[in-house]
């Protein structure tokens, strides 16, 4: 069984990985919203979008939960903190990705707007 302090430090690296995760998607998460309010075709996107990251994080927490609930009970919260640190880290980058894509799509349609005329 690894000692107090393994423990301790454990659990320290866990909260500050998962604080760290959490900044992250609220860098993204805005630009994301704003881009939502330019879609022409679905007003409601923005809408559909903030029920999407209230239904993912009732998700992310109940992942944790059970991620951390296959542990010992001393392990458990530094489970949770790493699940939720990773799924984090995994949507922020989703995110990011997801409007570098629709940045090149709206490039290369104004290119082929431009090479029309």
């Amino acid at each position: 069984m690894p000692s107090l302090s393994t423990r301790y430090r454990r659990k320290r690296n866990s909260a500050t990985a998962n604080e760290a995760a959490e900044r992250r998607p609220n860098k993204v998460y805005p630009a994301y919203l704003t881009q939502a309010e330019d879609e022409i075709q679905n007003p409601n996107e923005k809408r559909e979008r903030l029920r999407y990251q209230q239904l993912w994080l009732k998700a992310r927490e109940s992942g944790a939960e059970s991620f951390a609930a296959m542990r010992s009970k001393a392990e458990r919260q530094r489970r949770k903190l790493l699940y939720l640190a990773d799924a984090t880290e995994n949507m922020a980058r989703e995110l990011k990705d997801y409007l570098a894509e629709r940045a090149r799509y709206e490039e290369e349609n104004k290119k082929a707007g431009g090479e029309r005329q």
